[in-house]
């Protein structure tokens, strides 16, 4: 492969003392060379004698976080003098998952994922009916936005308790709520929500720096009148499944599927996304 892009910069000099932000902030807006790289860029400001900053520019295309928390932890090791042969053994090398994956198309555990993402995600498949304030053009430019929700302790300690009784996991108890949020907002009875898979199952992935997040589909039926305790038996058990059969990619689930594409829609079969950190 090609030589690491690491450049040291030194901005010791720098009478504003602002420096290392005005290189970060450049450094974010450079873009990046798809076609012939590098698609991973290291920056080393000299702030002063003892003081540095450390600029690592990176696309997705062949980054997650997993392989983030690989690099910080390393990182971090070496800064604190641990020598690199007490480092954990690299993971296997992302080219060569890239093979083996396109190796287990034919395999009858491949066949055997792609097929319960058939009956899974069945037609007909809904369109989230998000509620908006008039339509929007295909050619408009959306800005996202956030909405911070402060939860009261009491109430959070209390929603792991119902979690912990059901035997779910927090991640699902607060897909489960998502879910429900999202089916009292559109006032549909059948929810698709899209949530990332690390797909490192295999413990020689553990320490493999690449992009190997998958993303998974996980539906849920709201028949009857169920309970909040009804809805997260149900998540618990969709995502529990659905984990069980990470190892196809989501192109390729499209593909077995084959949703009816719609004018606007950049997501085949689902509208939301949801991740807990």
């Amino acid at each position: 492969g090609k030589p690491l892009d690491f450049q040291v910069v030194d901005v010791s000099d720098d009478p504003v003392m602002l420096a290392p932000e005005r290189v970060i902030a450049e450094e974010a807006r450079t873009p990046f060379d798809l076609a012939s790289g590098p698609h991973f860029r290291v920056r080393l400001l000299c702030v002063g004698p003892r003081e540095h900053v450390l600029v690592v520019s990176v696309h997705h295309i062949v980054w997650d976080a997993w392989s983030t928390s690989i690099m910080v932890r390393e990182i971090s090791a070496l800064c604190r003098g641990a020598n690199a042969a007490v480092l954990p053994e690299p993971g296997v090398g992302y080219a060569d998952v890239a093979l083996w994956e396109a190796g287990q198309a034919d395999s009858d555990d491949f066949r055997r994922q792609i097929d319960f993402w058939r009956r899974e995600l069945a037609a007909p498949l809904p369109v989230l009916a998000l509620p908006t304030e008039g339509t929007i053009d295909d050619s408009e430019v959306i800005e996202g936005a956030r909405a911070p929700l402060a939860v009261d302790p009491a109430v959070a300690a209390g929603f792991r308790d119902v979690c912990t009784a059901e035997r779910a996991t927090t991640f699902m108890g607060y897909l489960a709520a998502w879910k429900v949020l999202l089916q009292w907002w559109c006032r549909q009875q059948d929810v698709v929500v899209g949530v990332p898979a690390g797909h490192r199952a295999h413990p020689q992935l553990e320490n493999t720096i690449g992009f190997l997040v998958n993303s998974l589909a996980i539906r849920t039926r709201f028949t009857g009148d169920p309970t909040f305790t009804d809805v997260l038996r149900e998540v618990r058990e969709k995502a529990l499944e659905a984990y069980a059969n990470q190892d196809v990619p989501f192109d390729h689930v499209v593909q077995a599927v084959r949703p009816e594409r719609r004018a606007g829609e950049s997501a085949p079969v689902y509208r939301t996304w949801f991740l807990l950190e």
